[in-house]
């Protein structure tokens, strides 16, 4: 089974009525950021979809679907998977507002049954890039550096393996982020070497995560 039919296959057991409406589907979470563990990560499909226009002028409102194999009897554990779709309209406002998680969207490779529309918003996708959304992503990252530090309560809804993995993970994604902002912010462009540099820390500082990466 191809990477495609996997993914279309879970959206299929989620009981998503409107398949052929996807135009876009990829892998997220720690898989599309590098940061699988195997064995211990459940697969995140995200995707997006065109409302049929019963839902567009109807009083129906469905611009956001969500599914996991977990339900709401237990938590998630290393073989379930979950399913979020969002409209196209519904990411569309989230993308524009420079929500973190819809602007990843932009950058994850697409393995939906009808991709063309999706495409279009491709060639476009400048538009929904700005250094506003700086202000969301220093958020997200502080966010992380605060759970490092215990503060505020955390509510987490996948949980990580142990407390090492989440903090590897944490001060990993914390100190990438805050760094690539700092430049945006500062109007200086990231650059490669400067990239290279963060990963190198990074694998320095964690050896662990130098050996995942090799075998991922």
């Amino acid at each position: 089974m191809t990477r495609a039919e996997q993914l279309i296959s879970a959206v299929q057991q989620s009981g998503f009525p409107y398949l052929d409406s996807l135009i876009h589907l990829f892998v997220g979470g720690s898989e599309l950021h590098g940061a699988k563990v195997k064995n211990t990560d459940d697969l995140d499909i995200y995707g997006v979809y065109l409302e049929p226009p019963e839902l567009v002028l109807g009083l129906d409102k469905k611009d956001f679907y969500v599914w996991s194999t977990a339900g709401n009897e237990r938590q998630n554990g290393p073989d379930d998977i979950d399913v979020c779709l969002y409209s196209l309209r519904k990411w569309a406002g989230l993308a524009a507002k420079g929500n973190p998680t819809a602007l990843h969207f932009l950058f994850s490779r697409d393995y939906a049954p009808s991709p063309e529309p999706w495409k279009k918003v491709l060639k476009h996708k400048d538009i929904f890039l700005s250094r506003q959304a700086a202000t969301q992503f220093r958020g997200f990252a502080e966010a992380q550096l605060r759970r490092l530090q215990g503060i505020g309560t955390v509510l987490a809804v996948v949980p990580l393996p142990s407390a090492a993995e989440r903090r590897r993970r944490e001060v990993m994604l914390a100190r990438v982020m805050l760094v690539a902002i700092d430049h945006i912010v500062s109007g200086e462009g990231l650059g490669l070497e400067t990239a290279r540099d963060l990963v190198r820390e990074v694998e320095h500082t964690y050896p662990e995560l130098a050996a995942e990466r090799g075998e991922l």
